[in-house]
């Protein structure tokens, strides 16, 4: 099957563990560029998509961390397939939305990836585990030299990078951080911290739902704008940013131990009980369950369990991943059966 490989392959960024891993999930960049001589692809014809993807994919054959056999082009996919790759970091939503020839090219560790013919030409992608964003612009403008070598990026002496965004002209670079932020969320914290960050012109978001209903506790940081800061400044600000974030979630959790330590007790131990003998698990009540055991982990209330393990299983429980494991695609009572299958097989 197309994909599986992928689906039986280690990902690096899921299996290691990373900086401030405590609240700090993973980090991943995007970095967007066009071709010179082209218009953005929403104006593209036909012909011209499929000229971007031939000199795309010709600059990057056999260069770097990339092979040609590893390009996924979106007609070759169905929908089961682009979801995983959707919830492995590997592509972008908005290339469902684009149209014509256009696809995925993935790096052979699965830690980075180039989309083509999605919003614009090129988006470059990659993803570290916990706290590391001038790493990320690091691997970003890596590969960002190695397809200059061969490609005219349009760009403007004033304005920088031309993008089909307003919100990445500039430095074409976006930078999100994925936190978990129960003990916040337990406190009614986040929509304060969601207004105070936009001010600062950072967005918040739910990594699955709103922001005021997040599933699983789990949050993006993104940068809202990439004009006039250097990608230098962009992950450098990132960083402090975060990094006030992870000391609000500390100390929230260290008032939880202190003042409620019987009820986080309980909620760890309840949601661990449940985990290690369920059979069915909606998607919800998985992530509910896995928020609350790392919540455990990260107190340690839970000593045996490892970050690694738990990333591995927040991206193996979702529903793109439980499909590709099966087979085909399932309907939701399937996903629950199989969602629990894993979660006992982890914590029964």
């Amino acid at each position: 099957m197309l994909l599986q490989t992928l689906l039986d392959k280690s990902v690096a960024w899921l299996a290691g563990r990373g900086p401030e891993d405590d609240v700090v999930v993973y980090c991943r960049g995007s970095l967007s560029r066009n071709l010179a001589d082209f218009p953005f692809p929403r104006k593209c014809s036909d012909h011209e998509r499929e000229s971007i993807e031939e000199r795309l994919l010709g600059a990057v054959n056999e260069t770097g961390p990339f092979s040609r056999e590893q390009y996924y082009p979106l007609m070759d996919l169905d929908p089961v397939q682009t979801v995983f790759l959707i919830e492995r970091e590997l592509m972008s939503g908005d290339l469902l939305e684009a149209k014509g020839s256009r696809g995925v090219l993935v790096a052979i560790d699965q830690s980075a990836s180039i989309v083509i013919n999605g919003s614009d030409h090129i988006r470059m992608q990659t993803v570290l585990p916990g706290l590391q964003p001038q790493e990320l612009w690091s691997q970003l403008n890596m590969l960002d030299y190695m397809l200059a070598d061969s490609l005219d990026f349009a760009f403007d002496d004033r304005l920088g990078f031309l993008t089909a965004g307003l919100d990445r002209v500039g430095t074409g670079l976006k930078m999100t951080v994925v936190l978990h932020l129960p003990a916040l969320a337990m406190a009614n914290q986040i929509l304060r911290t969601e207004q105070a960050l936009r001010d600062e012109r950072y967005e918040l978001t739910g990594l699955f739902g709103s922001v005021g209903e997040a599933k699983g506790e789990l949050y993006c940081l993104t940068n809202i704008a990439s004009l006039g800061r250097s990608e230098e400044e962009v992950a450098f600000n990132l960083r402090q940013t975060v990094m006030k974030l992870v000391t609000e979630e500390r100390d929230a959790r260290e008032r939880l131990m202190s003042e409620a330590r019987t009820i986080l007790e309980d909620r760890v131990g309840r949601a661990y009980g449940v985990a290690g003998g369920a059979r069915l698990l909606e998607f919800n009540e998985g992530m509910k369950l896995l928020a609350s055991i790392r919540l455990g982990w990260a107190t340690g209330l839970l000593e045996k369990q490892s970050v690694q393990s738990l990333n591995e299983l927040l991206t193996a429980a979702q529903p793109g991943h439980l499909q590709m494991k099966a087979g085909h695609p399932c309907e939701e009572l399937e996903q629950s059966i199989e969602r629990a299958t894993l979660f006992r097989a982890h914590f029964g």
